[in-house]
């Protein structure tokens, strides 16, 4: 049949060049079964795939990245055609859990064991030497010395195996590997088997390779011992020191000095070495061979092998030194010191060791963590007893650990975004590492994307608080998210329109405040529930609360008043009037204090009628005198009453008395007195309207006050041109809250005034056009800066403004539209 790997045509299914079985126990490889990765491929989340390295029976290879450490390694996967087959997947389980149980310096390291899209791995230690077998296919057959030395370690890592319980059960040269510097390391325990474990074999499986298998493992796979490893150790010796196969077998043309060593193994199992260790021993005792010593005479140059006398420290055929120093003690002897004949150690292991030391030294201090472990484990393999080797593996393995770990734990940082985390695990990396060049770059990256993160923070704050309608706080968060990340366009924008929106709410709250102190409760009540209508935490609450507070007062004292001038208590109606009317001056409110007033003093004019009753017969003898001297009291009281004395003028009138018709004119003029009193409170008040309603009632009294009444009208006219003139001014500089007030003002002097009414509706119309106006300037300004939220926002205000207006319904559907298309 054909051998799929040589093309050659072999009976019995066997190949010589390759030693591997083909017949029916085991099944060539097929197309299907070839596991496609292509180069690139991340596998585990670390192992990026480079090339396809090869296939065997049960699993297919590929040489791999490894990023944590950076390294090269091998990864072995299931094969394709074996997914579903539960014993092959137990098999190749049980492979990684035997490796990954052994520790030695010549058995291939397994790293992880792991699954990846179905897949399972062993990601194992980077061998890329070649085989044994390559080497025999190159050089033919091999130097005893050099053949024994490679078959010495291959024979330490079986006897490291069989004292871990573990048989190999496919040994041979194609699984021998080696890495660039030559050290062979063992591999594909795919068939091997722990001592106590129960076969997980099946009908039709190979188990082993013709040539290299013993003749027990041929007759019953699963009856063997670690004694066909002993058979196969031999086999594959014999083809290093031969070229041959085993199964041309040709004992006569095995180097004598190896030959017995070889010769043995290969027997039957009873006969043969009964373990690793006791071949090993005879290895060591063979004559001749790769590890027997050249017998060097004393006094032969070591270099051109000339003998020399025994008194000479220098070669006389080529000038070497004849002696050299104990690398452990310094004790000095004749080269080649073999061993110290002063403390007894191998010279050549000490001097191996002491390399590998200094150079696992040299590694670890430059952050060269794998290529110091495995300078530190062949000074262990050397000697395993120097504990400062072991300490500095330690350490390294220590610093390697801590790097994976916080190399795991910057990427699930970063990938998270959580910068500050993955900062700190890079400045950690950096302390173990300085040369890490991602660990570097994150260092320099993560402050600025922690900043523009905050930032978006920052700004989805501002908007936040802007959906509850708190202004301020959102305000404040759209700048910090401006200085965390100044280039930030949208927090730029952002900022911008809510600060004209803070502006505009400013100003809104300082017209409620210029109606409180004009003592216009009502209308800065207004205005301050408009504002906090759609800003319910600005400064309008404290402008309400106190507005508020006084309009309460007010219609206390008001009500209050009232209920004790229906009751009669007319000085206490009084008393509750005048306080009414300091907290805001009304011309209803003062007529009410001046009626509880008057009433007061008509009680005490009919007090004194009673008097003059009493004293009638005095009035009538006085009478005439009394005539005569009410005359001259209205007299002088008109008098002093022209000049604007009017409390001197009242005295005077009151003193009138006796004659009837005199005191009802004295009785009107007392009136008008207390009117012209009124007028001039009226006047200090500003209130020209009921100062000239005052005077007018005065005028009817005592014609003499006429001048006084003319100087009001002039006051009135004057005080109406100029709060049309503010109302104007402000009505052309889009003031609209303070050409209304100066408008009310124009009213309050003038009630009733068609002209001021006219002016009013025409800023309130105007006012409305305005904001409809702008609202939707900012709608079609959003639109085209693709800013729907604050468009339809816009839409929105403008239709708080006109409920219902066509022109923004239409506006507003725009946008959505605009927005969905987008």
């Amino acid at each position: 049949m054909p051998c799929p790997r040589c093309g050659g045509e072999h009976p019995a299914g066997t190949c010589v060049s390759i030693g591997d079985l083909r017949t029916g126990l085991a099944r060539p490889g097929r197309p299907e079964a070839v596991l496609d990765l292509a180069p690139g491929t991340l596998v585990g989340g670390r192992y990026r795939i480079d090339a396809f390295i090869g296939q065997g029976g049960m699993g297919v290879v590929y040489r791999a990245h490894d990023s944590r450490p950076s390294r090269s390694v091998a990864l072995k996967f299931l094969a394709v055609r074996d997914r579903a087959d539960e014993s092959a997947f137990a098999r190749f389980e049980k492979e990684a859990e035997l490796i990954a149980s052994l520790n030695h310096l010549n058995i291939i390291q397994v790293i992880e064991i792991g699954e990846s899209d179905g897949n399972k791995y062993i990601a194992m230690e980077l061998a890329d030497g070649g085989t044994l077998r390559d080497l025999v296919k190159k050089r033919g057959k091999l130097p005893v010395e050099e053949a024994s030395a490679l078959m010495k370690q291959v024979g330490q890592a079986l006897s490291h195996a069989h004292r871990k319980g573990v048989v190999h059960r496919d040994l041979k040269p194609a699984n021998v590997l080696l890495t660039k510097e030559g050290v062979p390391k063992l591999c594909d325990f795919g068939l091997a088997k722990g001592l106590t474990d129960s076969e997980m074999s099946r009908t039709g499986y190979g188990m082993g390779t013709l040539g290299f298998m013993s003749p027990e493992q041929r007759r019953d796979a699963k009856g063997v011992d670690h004694r066909t490893d002993i058979y196969s150790w031999g086999a594959t010796f014999y083809q290093l020191a031969t070229g041959k196969d085993p199964l041309a077998w040709d004992p006569e043309i095995i180097p004598a000095s190896v030959a017995p060593l070889i010769r043995k193994c290969m027997k039957e199992m009873e006969e043969r070495y009964f373990s690793m260790e006791e071949a090993l021993g005879a290895m060591e005792q063979a004559p001749s061979g790769g590890h027997a010593a050249v017998v060097v005479e004393e006094g032969t140059c070591p270099q051109c092998r000339k003998a020399n006398r025994l008194d000479v420290r220098f070669c006389e055929g080529c000038g070497a030194g004849l002696f050299e120093k104990c690398p452990k003690c310094g004790a000095e002897g004749r080269a080649p010191i073999r061993f110290c004949g002063k403390c007894g150690c191998d010279a050549a292991k000490e001097r191996k060791y002491r390399d590998h030391w200094a150079q696992a030294q040299k590694l670890a201090e430059a952050c060269q963590f794998s290529r110091a472990i495995k300078e530190v484990d062949a000074a262990l393999a050397l000697c395993p007893e120097e504990t400062e080797a072991r300490q500095l593996g330690d350490e390294v393995r220590r610093k390697m650990s801590a790097l994976d770990t916080l190399r795991l734990r910057l990427e699930e940082c970063w990938k998270a975004k959580e910068y500050e985390g993955a900062e700190g695990a890079a400045r950690k990396i950096l302390e173990i590492d300085p040369n890490d060049d991602k660990a570097k770059k994150v260092v320099i990256e993560a402050p600025v994307l922690r900043r523009k993160k905050d930032a978006a923070k920052a700004l989805a704050e501002a908007r936040d608080s802007l959906a509850r309608r708190d202004l301020d706080a959102a305000l404040e968060a759209a700048d910090r998210a401006c200085k965390l990340d100044p280039a930030n366009a949208n927090a730029q924008a952002v900022q911008a329109d809510l600060t004209e929106r803070k502006a505009k709410l400013d100003e809104t709250v300082a017209d409620a405040e210029e109606h409180l102190k004009a003592r216009r409760y009502e209308d800065a009540v207004a205005i301050a529930d408009r504002v906090l209508a759609e800003w319910p935490n600005s400064a309008a609450e404290k402008v309400k609360r106190e507005a508020q507070a006084a309009l309460d007062q007010l219609r206390k004292h008001l009500a209050q008043g009232q209920k004790a001038l229906e009751a009669g208590r007319h000085e206490e109606a009084a008393t509750h009037f005048e306080a009414a009317v300091a907290l805001r001056p009304d011309r209803e409110v003062q007529k009410k204090a001046g009626t509880a007033r008057a009433i007061v003093k008509r009680k005490f004019v009919r007090a004194a009628a009673v008097a003059a009753v009493v004293a009638i017969a005095a009035v009538v003898v006085l009478a005439t005198w009394a005539a005569i001297d009410n005359r001259v009291k209205l007299s002088r009281g008109e008098r002093v009453m022209a000049e604007g004395k009017f409390a001197e003028a009242q005295e005077s009138f009151l003193a009138v008395g006796w004659v009837l018709a005199d005191r009802e004119r004295a009785r009107g003029l007392v009136s008008a007195c207390d009117r012209a009193r009124e007028a001039e409170r009226f006047e200090r008040a500003g209130q020209w309207a009921e100062e000239m309603r005052a005077w007018e009632d005065v005028l009817a009294a005592a014609p003499a006050t006429r001048p006084f009444r003319d100087a009001c009208a002039r006051k009135v006219e004057q005080a109406y041109a100029e709060a049309m003139k503010r109302a104007h001014d402000h009505f052309d500089g889009k003031r609209w809250a303070l050409a209304l007030t100066a408008c009310d003002e124009a009213l309050r002097v003038k009630p009733g005034d068609a002209g001021a009414e006219e002016k009013k509706r025409k800023i309130r119309q105007a006012e409305v056009d305005w904001r409809y106006q702008e609202a939707m300037t900012r709608a079609e300004k959003h639109l085209a800066a693709k800013e729907w939220v604050q468009a339809a926002e816009a839409c929105d205000e403008a239709l708080r403004v006109k409920p219902g207006d066509a022109g923004a319904e239409e506006k507003k559907r725009k946008i959505r539209q605009a927005e969905v298309e987008w």
